[in-house]
């Protein structure tokens, strides 16, 4: 997204909802549309380790004596696999597949954040969940930190919250000066929580098929804002009578 990588390295994926022969096939139809030679697209595939567990079960917190907790000896066994190939990134995808459920929502949060610890002090690297937007909050296109389903203990309890969500064109307009071509499609990922950084402005992606672009933001004053749009106006009016419409 225009960022350095500051720490590059092995990143493990633990899925619990596509399978590995779907993901693989996106990581691939990324590469592709990234433009990358095929010794790149072997690193991604050499670095880029997706364990599949759906459907197996696989928990990362448990109930003991009505206590949600992590489950110590799934975690030992993952941390057991991983030091061999000391990851910098493991990626868990859904976060409600690993816990206990969501009938005690902020306690099973809770959980899974001490078991992303547990990760994240054995192994030295980022344990990244990705969670679902709330209906509500996806309907109202929040960004903030609390735009997560459930309960508020997973944002308390995460040091960095991202959140992505759709923008519609008008608004991508307005974010980036430039208009989404048929085919494309606007997202935005805020970052509301960053507790080891000072506070950062939202990122601006294009998606187009399997390809993603970072677009920089553009400041618009109202001055050159209406100027924009009478250009369009303008551009639109001299391309309807060059058609012949009047």
């Amino acid at each position: 997204w225009g960022l350095p990588v500051l720490k590059p390295g092995p990143v493990i994926i633990l899925t619990a909802e596509d399978s590995r022969e779907m993901l693989v096939a996106r990581l691939r139809s990324i590469c592709t549309e990234l433009g990358l030679g095929q010794n790149e697209i072997q690193n991604v595939a050499s670095n880029v380790l997706i364990s599949d567990v759906s459907g197996s079960g696989l928990k990362l917190t448990e109930i003991d004596r009505d206590i949600v907790r992590p489950a110590h000896i799934i975690i030992e066994q993952i941390i057991g696999a991983c030091l061999v190939i000391g990851p910098v990134l493991i990626v868990i995808d859904p976060a409600v597949s690993f816990g206990v459920g969501e009938s005690r929502v902020n306690d099973a949060e809770q959980g899974l954040i001490e078991a992303g610890r547990r990760l994240r002090g054995a192994l030295n690297c980022c344990v990244l969940f990705v969670h679902h937007s709330g209906k509500a909050n996806a309907r109202e296109k929040a960004i903030d930190q609390y735009a997560g389903r459930g309960g508020s203990a997973f944002a308390d309890g995460a040091r960095m919250v991202h959140v992505m969500q759709n923008l519609g064109p008008d608004d991508w307009l307005k974010e980036t000066g430039t208009e989404l071509q048929p085919g494309e499609t606007g997202l935005i990922l805020a970052r509301p929580k960053m507790s080891y950084a000072p506070p950062q402005a939202p990122l601006f992606i294009r998606r187009t098929g399997y390809r993603f672009d970072h677009v920089d933001r553009v400041i618009v004053g109202k001055e050159a804002e209406q100027q924009g749009n009478d250009n369009r106006v303008h551009d639109f009016l001299t391309s309807e009578l060059a058609a012949g419409r009047f």
